[in-house]
């Protein structure tokens, strides 16, 4: 038995549909990743300044967590607008 085409071109739609749906996400998780590497980049080099030369001088996380979450507050204001 072979599908229709209607029920055919509703497929199609629904793996359109899809496809748009998950294309923000993989252009989301992109961006966040470029934003890891430049953040850990930039916690790496604050961690090589004294600690009574930083304006915060309260103890941190490690790197990456710091710098994971750095991208975490800043990508989603990319999408906002």
């Amino acid at each position: 038995m072979t599908p229709t085409t209607p029920l055919r071109g509703a497929t199609m739609s629904v793996l359109h549909t899809h496809a748009a749906r998950k294309a923000p996400t993989l252009e989301y998780r992109s961006l966040h990743v470029v934003a890891f590497g430049i953040f850990l980049v930039s916690e790496a080099l604050t961690r090589l300044v004294p600690r009574r030369l930083r304006a915060d001088r309260a103890p941190r996380g490690s790197i990456v967590s710091e710098a994971w979450a750095t991208a975490d507050r800043v990508i989603p204001l990319v999408f906002m607008g």
